[in-house]
């Protein structure tokens, strides 16, 4: 059985060496300890562009919650970023939150709910530590663009924080939101990411190299690797 490892090793020789360094480059600083949740986005402009900027600042994963709204068709907004991610879909937002809490996530979430602190106030150090030794992760949780997040969703975060505002607005836009709260975490430390894991990080490059070139059944045929493997 072929492993990821033996799919790049077929396909690197075909990549400009620029262009595999450059993916290389990307993985080092790809973060799967921060991911993205948003739950029953109405907007799919907004989903692309948050799909742009998680992508623009290391954000390898991000969850999708759909339990009443359809799940978004990614527009030209995303630039194509979408293909350089990892999405996972949830008809649920219970089954999502709790699987990632399984994994040792902390579910931050914005919030307008009274309770809510700053961004500015949270202690992200103990959060920082964890991810650094993989040992946690923080899933940054986002709500409906008109309702925000669900009483479920709210029940089952560990911290809900607001974006402080100066004018009469309560609230950005999402991917305004997204953006800033990313912003946060890159100004505290924990991005970019120290990328991912060995396995993640060979499967990822190997689906990269796979969807770069037009050719790639012939290339793997040749190197004895069956395409439909993968």
């Amino acid at each position: 059985m072929s492993t990821w490892r033996h799919v790049i090793d077929a396909l690197r020789p075909h990549t400009m060496p620029s262009r595999f360094q450059k993916m290389e480059d990307v993985l080092k600083r790809r973060s799967s300890a921060v991911r993205i949740v948003l739950e029953n986005i109405a907007d799919q402009q907004n989903a692309s562009a948050v799909i742009r900027t998680a992508e623009g600042f290391g954000v390898h994963h991000l969850h999708f919650v759909q339990a009443y709204n359809p799940v978004p068709s990614f527009s030209h907004v995303s630039k194509g970023t979408d293909k350089w991610l990892r999405f996972h879909y949830s008809d649920a937002t219970d089954s999502c939150l709790q699987d990632l809490k399984s994994k040792n996530f902390v579910i931050l979430a914005t919030d307008l709910s009274p309770g809510a602190v700053p961004i500015e106030e949270i202690d992200f150090a103990p959060y920082k530590a964890a991810i650094d030794k993989r040992e946690g992760g923080i899933a940054l949780l986002f709500g409906n663009e008109a309702r925000g997040i669900s009483p479920l969703a709210r029940q089952l975060a560990d911290v809900k924080f607001i974006l402080p505002m100066t004018g009469f607005v309560q609230s950005y836009n999402l991917s305004v939101a997204a953006a800033l709260t990313l912003s946060h975490l890159q100004h505290v430390g924990i991005l970019p990411g120290n990328g991912l894991d060995k396995h993640e990080h060979e499967e990822t490059l190997a689906k990269w190299l796979l969807a770069e070139h037009r050719s790639t059944r012939y290339i793997l045929e040749r190197a004895g690797i069956k395409l439909d493997d993968y």
